[in-house]
């Protein structure tokens, strides 16, 4: 008996048979796609944009270029103003020059001018510095120009008659005429304002031009707080020596004047 193989002859070869490897299918993000014999489509994302600072090159460059801009136009603008400033000071500090050299020129005599020289004069002169010191108490202020306002002038004008009285800090004119009262006795607030109360005394008795027989030629005007009588202005008549002064005495209470363009 003959024995037939049945592998005898051409056979269809298994490519598969036996033990076979798993080839897993290709993955991307999205899970695993079946492998078809193409390569699967993967999704790519555009890349993220430069930043400056936070924001976007494009916009952090524009910002930066309007801020430039606006230093420049800060800067020349304040160029333009500070030299337009120097200028403007420069015309004016140039301006008290000019009014210095015109007010060298002769102005109209003004009532309660103080005047450096003796006699009266048509127009005033330069006047010699002079402060003011303001005494305050309880209940009484005074001014007190003195010791700067010695030996100058102080000039009243009432109506025609011009007056003018020589001062004399910390003085008293000492010669006062027998049988004379005080014409003035009364509060004032400066030595000014007692001279100008004596002048007015003057003026209202009507006996300025019949010499020193009844005028208020002389004041002592009290000039601090510690006396008893601070403030007070007294106005009397003094008489002259021989060669035409007036006696006179220090007193440290007392600011005086003496009228010495007498008619």
């Amino acid at each position: 008996m003959t024995l037939r193989s049945d592998t005898e002859g051409l056979q269809v070869a298994h490519p598969h048979s036996g033990l076979e490897a798993y080839i897993p299918y290709p993955e991307n993000k999205f899970g695993r796609v079946p492998y078809e014999g193409t390569l699967p489509h993967v999704l790519h994302e555009n890349p993220p944009q430069k930043r400056t600072c936070g924001v976007r090159r494009r916009t952090f460059w524009l910002i930066a270029a309007l801020l430039i801009i606006a230093v420049l136009a800060a800067a020349i603008g304040g160029g333009i103003g500070g030299s337009l400033a120097h200028r403007k000071n420069q015309n004016s500090a140039s301006s008290p020059i000019a009014q210095s050299s015109s007010s060298a020129s002769p102005a109209p005599l003004v009532t309660g001018a103080s005047s450096s020289t003796s006699t009266i004069l048509p127009t005033s002169s330069l006047q010699p510095p002079q402060s003011t010191t303001t005494i305050v108490g309880p209940s009484t202020t005074l001014l007190r120009d003195c010791p700067s306002s010695n030996n100058t002038t102080y000039t009243v004008r009432l109506g025609a008659a011009v007056q003018e009285y020589r001062k004399a800090c910390n003085t008293l004119f000492s010669t006062q005429k027998s049988n004379a009262d005080n014409f003035v006795n009364m509060f004032t607030a400066s030595l000014d304002d007692c001279i100008g109360q004596c002048a007015q005394w003057n003026v209202n008795s009507h006996e300025s031009s019949s010499g020193l027989a009844q005028t208020c030629n002389a004041v002592c005007w009290r000039n601090n707080l510690d006396n008893d009588h601070p403030g007070s202005c007294f106005g009397y008549a003094v008489s002259e020596s021989s060669d035409g002064s007036v006696a006179n005495k220090p007193d440290i209470n007392c600011d005086s004047a003496l009228w010495v363009n007498v008619p």
